[in-house]
């Protein structure tokens, strides 16, 4: 789950000893990409390793096809990596064409973040072109990784990482969980196996960025609200939170390398004063503004400080992910790389961290939205209707912000059908039980022993629904309900909360 992935697809004549050289020369460069982290005496230990030749798999895959191609690169963005042995940088160059290859870079996380994979991509254009007009580089230095660490583990034994602390425990202690509706069970432990789903938002890019202006906010601000909007549609949930990457970089010398700067900020939602999209947005700038005052404690520090209820099956504090890119220009299209046409393609990662994720990135006019998800948790349409339901809510938003967010549109036509046709439900023939309860009775006697209901736990026959549901009818008119009497129902989802509703209409 901790792997990022960097997969350059390059087009023309390329010099495999060459770009060897440009991988060796950025590796060299930044201590971070010659990390490991053994364990001493039961403490994890840094060691930095001397400047060595980068191991770089090179395969012809020429006279394959699209599938082989495809497992290739998931075979190498999908295995983990060993801490303590190293090394944390694994490369490939794939040749899929006389004039065509696929560079595949696979990172662990601990050293590198978002930000390092632009770092890394550039450098290794800077370097690949000046070795092939023999000449250094000569970019500047860059500032090691260690010193940072060891700065950053200063500032936190200070007042001023004690003052951010006591903020977010303030803004987040009590923060209920997510809770998704989910397709399956969730298990004890939780699981990295996940999948995505891609939902390209057609020329919204224009008018998201002309309203984030008009109303004094970026337009990450509105797509946060409009996320977090979605989810307390979709969930019931007035308070929940949800986690924010950012770039930890505030230095000249840190955004120029290449290292594990990131962290994670935290919004937690409020929705229980039933708030239009317009507050709703102004509270996420204003609670957005305040976690950037605080941005430098690390999100694992703040997950030991508030020490929330631990939950095998869940990641602490928050249990979704938004990251939202703000580079433009066609971000997803070729560039140059060195004399090169150059293009980042997909390379078939799958492992995810959380249970629902939102990758937002522009291209040109439009938003490329990626939603991640657990597959030991959701079915691929379920996360297909998150990300129209993002869409339809958030163009709603821009064209009526003043509307209470439990008001806007939330299901597209599709799901519009579905649901008025689910409402009326088949036409019945002229001899078809006229009630509820005489069709169960009727399945029940054609047909005593065939499953009813299935739940987690239990399962009931045709007969014993039947049978139990007119049992606890009878000790309901002991205890004084009558016809027309409100009965409440008070039961986790299961086949005993049907047997309480059918006892009910008895």
């Amino acid at each position: 789950a901790y792997n990022i992935p960097y997969v350059l697809r390059l087009r023309g004549v390329l010099d495999p000893e060459l770009l060897q050289q440009a991988l060796d020369g950025v590796v060299t460069r930044h201590e971070a990409l010659r990390t490991r982290f053994p364990s001493t005496d039961g403490q994890p230990a840094t060691v930095v390793a001397a400047e060595a030749p980068v191991l770089l798999d090179q395969r012809d895959l020429r006279g394959g096809d699209a599938q082989e191609t495809a497992e290739a690169l998931a075979s190498l963005t999908n295995a983990g990596f060993d801490l303590a042995t190293g090394p944390l940088l694994r490369g490939a160059l794939l040749r899929v064409g006389d004039e065509e290859h696929l560079l595949c870079l696979v990172l662990h996380h601990i050293v590198a973040d978002g930000w390092s994979l632009g770092l890394l991509g550039a450098e290794l254009s800077d370097h690949y072109a000046a070795y092939g007009e023999k000449r250094d580089p000569a970019l500047p230095a860059v500032s090691s990784y260690r010193a940072h660490a060891a700065a950053e583990r200063a500032w936190l034994d200070g007042p001023e990482a004690a003052a951010a602390l006591a903020y977010w425990r303030e803004a987040l202690t009590g923060a209920p969980a997510l809770e998704l509706p989910l397709d399956l069970p969730r298990p004890t432990a939780p699981s990295s196996s996940g999948a995505y789903h891609t939902r390209v938002l057609d020329g919204i890019g224009p008018t998201l960025d002309a309203f984030a202006r008009a109303h004094r906010v970026t337009p990450f601000m509105v797509l946060a609200t409009a996320y977090l909007s979605m989810l307390h549609r979709s969930t019931g949930q007035d308070d929940f939170c949800v986690g924010i990457p950012v770039a930890a970089r505030d230095t000249v010398d840190s955004e120029r390398t290449i290292g594990y700067y990131s962290s994670a900020l935290v919004l937690r939602a409020d929705f229980a004063d039933a708030p239009t999209f317009t507050a709703a947005l102004r509270r996420t700038r204003s609670d957005w503004l305040r976690a950037l005052t605080h941005r430098r404690i690390p999100f694992e520090r703040l997950s030991e400080e508030l020490r929330p209820e631990r939950d095998a099956g869940r990641t602490p504090v928050f249990q979704t992910l938004m990251a939202v890119h703000t580079h433009e220009g066609g971000a997803l299209g070729e560039r140059g790389f060195a004399g090169l046409r150059c293009a980042e393609v997909d390379g078939g990662h799958t492992a995810v961290k959380f249970e629902l994720g939102l990758d937002v990135r522009p291209d040109g006019d439009d938003l490329h939205v990626v939603f991640g998800y657990r597959t030991d948790l959701l079915y691929a349409p379920t996360v297909a209707a998150f990300a129209s339901r993002f869409e339809t809510l958030l163009r709603a938003a821009l064209a009526a912000p003043d509307t209470p967010v439990h008001r806007l549109p939330l299901l597209d036509a599709g799901e519009l059908g579905l649901l008025s046709g689910g409402s009326r439900g088949p036409d019945l023939a002229d001899t078809a039980p006229s009630t509820v309860l005489r069709g169960v009775d009727l399945a029940a006697a054609e047909a005593p022993d065939a499953l009813a209901v299935i739940g987690p736990e239990e399962a009931l026959t045709r007969g014993a629904l039947a049978g139990a549901s007119r049992l606890l009818a009878a000790r309901m008119a002991a205890r004084g309900v009558t016809r027309g009497d409100l009965v409440a129902l008070c039961l986790p989802r299961g086949p005993r909360a049907v047997v309480a509703m059918l006892a009910a209409w008895r």
